[in-house]
Parts: C-alpha cells; structure tokens; sequence
C-alpha cells in the first residue's frame, strides 16, 4: 500500500478518536463546572463506556500495525514522522497501564 492510502487510514481513525476524546472532554467540563452532581450514577458508567471504547481504538492490533508500518516509511514529511512517533510513544504509555 503507498504511504498516501496508509496516512490517509491513519488519518481516519484518529478523527474517530478525536471525535471520542471531544466528547469526553466537553463532558467531563460539563460535570465539573454546571452539571448536577445526583447525575454522576447516569453519566459516570457511559464516561467508562467512551473511554473504553477509545481506548479499543487506539490499542487495536490493525491500528496499532499501521502506525509501525508508517514509522517504517522514509517518504513521510518530518511533521508526519514526527506525529507517528509520538502517537507511538502515546500508545506505549496507554498500552501497558494495568
């Protein structure tokens, strides 16, 4: 596969990623500053769901392989490089947390 499709793969599952951690953070805003405390028992268990479900994302093995696969790549801009590496060094801290 051409650096391109793989960057644009990549490219497409981060946005679902981001899409998870804005929701979470406009979430977590939301209960720390104006939302009601009796609703910590609806909100904390689906907060839980969407963490772990981000979590899924970013620790999937096909994820996980595109990313090795595209620091492997010599034609990536420096910028791209650079992202990949830090996605990778994110990942090593998340992957091993018990």
């Amino acid at each position: 596969m051409e650096t391109r499709e793989l960057w644009e793969k990549y490219e497409a599952e981060m946005f679902k990623i981001s899409a998870y951690k804005l929701a979470l953070s406009t979430v977590e805003f939301d209960a720390e500053t104006i939302a009601p405390v009796k609703g910590d028992a609806y909100r904390n268990p689906r907060v839980s769901y969407l963490y772990g479900e981000m979590f899924s994302l970013q620790t999937a093995p096909e994820f996980i392989e595109l990313l090795e696969e595209l620091s492997r790549r010599e034609d990536l801009s420096f910028e791209q490089a650079r992202t990949i590496k830090w996605q990778l060094k994110d990942l090593e801290a998340i992957r091993y947390v018990p």
